[in-house]
């Protein structure tokens, strides 16, 4: 990279972005630049400022590289530094979101098991609910009117399996 220096003093030229002149930093002296090299550190430097509005990882550091091209003039090293705030914010902001995943997945987890456990015990009595009604049942102990309800539970309930494996095989 040339060296932007002032031809009076030899001090370094303070070189702003969007014009073709530049101060220098030891004696004050305006000096114009090649338009040319004017117009490239205005592009670079609009790159960067593009490329750190997708705030993403790969835009700031997309951003980083070209700012680095243009590191001595003043306004790119003062985005730079911005650049770095922002990357960092976004990189705190998505160990958070990660750490927020992780304990609610852990919530989920823990939600499944009370789930399983409640249905669980709910399969268990249904079960010690019809294994109590088949005991009444063959000791006679049931009403003629409970009989014909068990049975005809006990008949829908087979019906309907029947009916969901021929609509499974049909599938």
């Amino acid at each position: 990279m040339r060296l932007f220096t002032c031809p009076v003093c030899g001090g370094k030229l303070n070189i702003k972005i969007g014009t073709e002149f530049a101060t220098c930093e030891s004696c004050g002296n305006v000096t114009k630049i090649d338009p040319m090299d004017a117009k490239r550190f205005t592009e670079i430097y609009r790159s960067a400022e593009r490329s750190m509005r997708l705030n993403s990882v790969e835009g700031y550091e997309e951003a980083f590289r070209q700012l680095d091209s243009i590191s001595f003039i003043e306004e790119a090293r003062k985005k730079r530094v911005e650049c770095e705030k922002r990357l960092q914010d976004l990189q705190a902001d998505l160990q958070r979101r990660q750490a927020q995943g992780s304990a609610s997945e852990q919530q989920n987890t823990g939600f499944a098991g009370v789930l399983l456990a409640v249905t669980l015990v709910f399969c268990a009595a249904a079960l010690a609910g019809v294994a109590w009604l088949v005991v009444l049942l063959l000791k006679g102990a049931l009403s003629p009117r409970a009989t014909a309800a068990v049975i005809a539970i006990a008949a829908l309930a087979i019906l309907s399996a029947f009916i969901n494996r021929v609509k499974q095989s049909n599938q």
